[in-house]
């Protein structure tokens, strides 16, 4: 059985205690057994008394919570009064707050109509002002399809004084339209500035006119270079030129090797040689690494202004012990600096990389990308500091022979071309400040890189060249 001592008890018990041992002290002498039965029937009844005691508070206590209960509901009391007033204040504020909302919602479906009206016609604007200038990208996008395409065609056929006629007139047409559309955009811009000036109306307003900001400037820089387009044509398009070639199909004269690890003009394992009217690289003296040699086969003369082309194939399997990036992989490298300037171990010469590529037989691969060796170029008025940037041509699987062709401007254009059509361009060739190589080729703080020679790589992959050639130009 479990038993509960209350407080009451357990003093009790500690006071019989406490009696008993000075009951011991005194020398009192008493039986035992009926003394200790005597203590046990005073505490029984201290306990009753105890527990009538708590029976009565208990009662005590129900009694005042019903008084208390029934004061709150009584009327006269003045706890009701308390109650009725907190319940009267509730239902004016209630009523009140109906009220507004009432009255508010009269006005929402006007001001929602209001807003949705002027919204729409802010919306109504925009579009027209993207539609617009997106015709007009659309149109600069096709007129300089067609200015490349007719360029390089008309170029190749050596017809260059008519090629900057047509190409003239295009570009004059094409900036009369870009100058109507600035017009019409600062027309818009003006309606904008009159719409009503509220807050949602305001912040379209802002928004639409960053954009027309952001648009205008886009214009601009179309116009700029379309001017800088027909400049060139005016420059470039004097008289006719004959190709001369850089390699006379019988042996490397006028050519010299650089390969990494030796010295200038020391062809190692003869590795560019000719045969059968072909310049081959080959690699069959290598033994079995490649062990990153890579080397370049330098023309004597420096150019500037030219259009270089090249009939190209790779062909047999890539050396061992080769990167995995070199795979079915060459270039012709442009700007190049002075061979005698290079390093014993110098992997690469500074310069601008026309990289050379070939398929896979399954992937997608583009050719005639750009890489840059200790220098960088610039694409839509921005410096670009990426080593390798691809091109938009197609992938050229196998060992089929690949003509590719690129125009060189000094240190203003250079474009990639292949079949004819322009695959990438960029603008103003620099040296790379941050390259040790580069470092010591700049003069002055001038990192213009306005011509250089001309090589072509050995980089652990077979190729054979059957005809490269030459175009020079006016500055």
């Amino acid at each position: 059985m479990n038993m509960k001592f209350n407080p009451g008890f357990k003093l009790l018990c500690l006071a019989l205690a406490l009696s008993l041992y000075a009951a011991a002290l005194d020398g009192q002498k008493h039986d035992g057994q009926e003394y200790i039965a005597k203590s046990a029937s005073e505490i029984v009844a201290t306990i009753e008394s105890i527990k009538k005691k708590q029976k009565q508070y208990v009662k005590d206590l129900e009694h005042f919570v019903s008084n208390l209960a029934n004061a709150y509901s009584d009327p006269e009391s003045k706890y009701s009064n308390i109650r009725v007033r907190r319940e009267e204040r509730l239902s004016e504020s209630k009523k009140s707050l109906a009220a507004v909302e009432s009255e508010l919602k009269k006005f929402v479906p006007h001001i929602k109509a209001k807003q949705a009206v002027e919204i729409d016609g802010v919306k109504l604007k925009r579009w027209n002002i993207k539609s617009k200038v997106n015709k007009l990208k659309r149109e600069q996008e096709q007129f300089q399809e067609l200015i490349d395409t007719l360029s390089a065609q008309l170029k190749a056929n050596n017809v260059w004084r008519l090629a900057a006629v047509r190409k003239r007139a295009s570009l004059m047409s094409t900036t009369r339209n870009v100058k109507t559309m600035l017009a019409d955009l600062e027309d818009h811009r003006q309606s904008l500035a009159n719409l009503r000036n509220d807050e949602i109306i305001d912040q379209n307003k802002m928004s639409l006119t960053e954009e027309f900001q952001e648009l205008k400037q886009e214009v601009n820089r179309l116009c700029a270079q379309i001017e800088t387009d027909l400049q060139q044509e005016k420059t470039y398009s004097g008289k006719k030129a004959e190709w001369i070639p850089l390699f006379n199909g019988r042996n490397l004269d006028g050519w010299t090797a650089k390969i990494r690890g030796h010295e200038l003009g020391d062809n190692f394992g003869d590795t560019f040689r000719v045969e059968d009217g072909i310049l081959k690289v080959n690699y069959d003296a290598y033994g079995d690494k490649y062990q990153n040699r890579f080397g370049h086969l330098f023309y004597k003369n420096p150019y500037s202004h030219y259009i270089i082309r090249a009939e190209y194939r790779f062909v047999g399997e890539q050396m061992g012990g080769a990167p995995g990036w070199a795979l079915r992989n060459s270039g012709i490298m442009l700007h190049c600096q002075d061979p005698k300037t290079m390093e014993r171990d110098q992997d690469f010469p500074v310069s601008i990389e026309v990289q050379l590529l070939g398929g896979d037989g399954t992937n997608r691969r583009t050719n005639a990308n750009l890489c840059t060796p200790g220098t960088n170029v610039e694409m839509d008025g921005k410096l670009v500091r990426r080593h390798c940037i691809d091109s938009t041509s197609e992938t050229f699987h196998g060992d089929r022979w690949v003509t590719v062709e690129v125009q060189v401007y000094g240190d203003e254009e250079i474009r990639h071309v292949i079949d004819g059509k322009t695959v990438l361009k960029y603008n103003k060739p620099q040296l790379d400040d941050r390259d040790k190589n580069a470092q010591k080729l700049i003069k002055d703080g001038n990192l213009a890189l306005n011509q250089g020679f001309i090589s072509i790589q050995s980089e652990s992959h077979p190729i054979e060249f059957r005809k490269i050639e030459i175009q020079i130009l006016e500055k």
